[in-house]
């Protein structure tokens, strides 16, 4: 059985300003995109502002040449609340039936 090859990632502050600054820094989720073998799903992450985070998506397409990626608000009473964070990634996952055998994750964390 060949499995599909799935990245999940939360949007950081730093992978945001590499592609806004347009320089050669691309940040960590490119790179990682770059470094690994192709992902058939990309499912991103964020409590950043949503059209912030529809554009990098758009830039990341075009950067790495990956998938469409996933782009999923997730509402955080603070960035530093790690059980909440780690509750709605966990609902998150479900909400996507995961795992399942045929679905090899990745997950990045920076």
């Amino acid at each position: 059985m060949n499995k599909k090859n799935w990245l999940i990632s939360w949007i950081g502050r730093t992978d945001l300003q590499c592609a806004e600054s347009g320089g050669e820094d691309i940040g960590p989720i490119a790179t990682a995109v770059l470094k690994h073998a192709p992902f058939d799903r990309i499912h991103l992450l964020t409590n950043e502002y949503f059209d912030r985070c529809s554009l990098y998506c758009e830039w990341l397409r075009q950067r790495t040449g990956c998938c469409d990626p996933d782009l999923m608000q997730i509402e955080l009473a603070s960035p530093i609340d790690y059980a909440s964070i780690y509750e709605k990634v966990c609902a998150e996952l479900t909400q996507l039936r995961l795992p399942q055998e045929d679905v090899e994750l990745t997950f990045h964390l920076s």
